[in-house]
């Protein structure tokens, strides 16, 4: 039997790049919507299993996908079923809304927004309620369409972390911000001290639309709210006085020349992992805001004398912090078939959280069998917020989840990479940087009217 593939390595840091030269057959297949099915794993002995292959399309690559892998091959341990992940990028609604033959779709999806469980609800097979018995009514309540549960909540994310190098704050006196204003000041003491206070992965627009989110949850969750819906109001409620003073409040963070290593333009060329590493390995900039997955990067490329820590992050003077979460739900495609059902069965037992939950990046919200001495220590130590970071992810606000709104608005403002809300952010914050015309208030004015007008395309 061959060798099975493996992922291959990234750069330090990042994701793999573009390739050089022409076009290739994933850009073009992408260009036409159709999906690419990318077989990178097959858990499996050298003879085939009594019951067959499972097929699992996935998203994640890198340390996700070797995380995903593990519990997989225990699966095939237990089960023995042997299990093919499809790797897919980002063709989910693709795959989904493509008329392939029935030997190309998957058995099992991992779909990381609730509004694709929606949009897919037709191509999805209900669940058996008693697998998600022990998660939080309002998960499920996310994934349930006219009483029919299509999926388990497998992996989630905390998306409201500040995660900070402490021995930058105490060179320059300062600590952890409990409010916006508190941390616009202390980044300015930061810079004062010839300190970088930012660092921000903008190539990956999803992480400005992290940003933009929290801002917006902190200030005025109704408004929000509202947004998240796509209701036929949602021209006004972007053209709202909340989404101002939140872009407002964003430029305000972003507009002082030095706040990023290297300036805006080197920020708008950072992907996730990079800005991570500007921070804990690097050295060259204090915090990096982002979700619980910065720790394993933290994990992965940062020496073992470095300190790490992390606040939550900070609301608007007198408003409540907010709890935005992310998470990847597993689905069955129709058809299902034993195995898939098997294996979705699976994902939502204890033995298969505590497999990943050790490693970080990965926060379950089954209500027991997963205990917080299975959780790397900084999820539970400092508790700044009061509660450890699953407690948040399970309970949200006041027993509401937020996803961030990147996973939950749709049609052309919905986007994705150099689309939609995700490319009218980076260029927020090009304007931002570069000054011109109006300032911040300019800015905050295109940057409605562009989204006013992406709405627009959809009527």
């Amino acid at each position: 039997m061959p060798p099975e593939p493996t992922p291959q390595p990234t750069p330090e840091g990042g994701h793999a790049g573009p390739s050089q030269g022409g076009p290739t057959r994933r850009t073009v297949l992408t260009a036409l919507s159709l999906p690419v099915l990318t077989p990178v794993l097959a858990t499996a002995s050298c003879g085939r299993s009594r019951l067959g292959t499972v097929r699992v399309a996935v998203q994640w690559s890198g340390w996700e996908l070797a995380a995903f892998q593990q519990v997989l091959a225990q699966f095939t341990n237990v089960s023995n079923y042997d299990v093919q992940v499809l790797s897919i990028g980002s063709n989910i609604d693709a795959l989904l809304g493509a008329q392939v033959a029935r030997a190309s779709v998957p058995d099992v999806a991992m779909l990381s927004q609730p509004g694709q469980v929606q949009g897919h609800r037709h191509r999805l097979e209900p669940i058996d309620p008693t697998w998600a018995a022990s998660f939080p009514r309002a998960w499920r309540d996310l994934v349930t369409i006219d009483g029919a549960e299509l999926g388990i909540w497998f992996k989630t994310a905390h998306k409201s972390m500040v995660w900070y190098r402490p021995e930058m704050f105490e060179r320059v006196g300062i600590r952890p911000p409990t409010d916006y204003q508190d941390w616009l000041t202390a980044n300015r003491a930061l810079l004062d001290g010839g300190l970088p206070p930012l660092a921000v992965g903008a190539a990956d627009g999803w992480v400005l639309s992290d940003w933009f989110s929290n801002v917006l949850l902190g200030l005025d969750p109704p408004t929000y709210r509202r947004l998240g819906r796509n209701g036929p109001d949602a021209v006004d409620g972007w053209r709202s006085d909340p989404v101002a003073e939140a872009l407002t409040l964003l430029g305000q963070m972003w507009v002082r020349p030095g706040t990023f290593p290297g300036g805006v333009r080197r920020a708008l060329l950072t992907q996730f992992d990079e800005s991570v590493v500007d921070v804990f390995t690097r050295g060259q900039a204090a915090t990096v805001a982002e979700g619980d997955f910065v720790y394993p990067v933290i994990a992965r490329y940062a020496g073992s004398g470095v300190s790490t820590s992390w606040f939550p992050f900070p609301p608007p003077q007198g408003r409540r912090r907010p709890v935005l979460v992310g998470g990847d739900v597993a689905v069955l495609l129709r058809p299902a078939r034993p195995g898939g059902r098997e294996l979705v069965s699976y994902l939502a037992s204890a033995e298969a959280a505590n497999i990943w939950v050790r490693q970080g990046g990965f926060v379950s919200v089954r209500g027991d069998g997963v205990p917080a001495q299975e959780y790397p220590p900084v999820y539970n130590e400092p508790v700044p917020t009061g509660r450890p970071v699953p407690d948040d992810v399970r309970e949200g606000t006041n027993g509401v989840i937020d996803f961030s709104l990147s996973d939950q608005i749709t049609g052309p403002l919905g986007g994705g990479d150099g689309r939609g809300l995700w490319r009218i952010l980076q260029d927020f914050l090009t304007q931002v940087g570069a000054g011109g015309s109006g300032g911040i208030d300019g800015a905050v004015r295109r940057t409605v009217d562009a989204i006013v007008a992406q709405i627009g395309q959809a009527r």
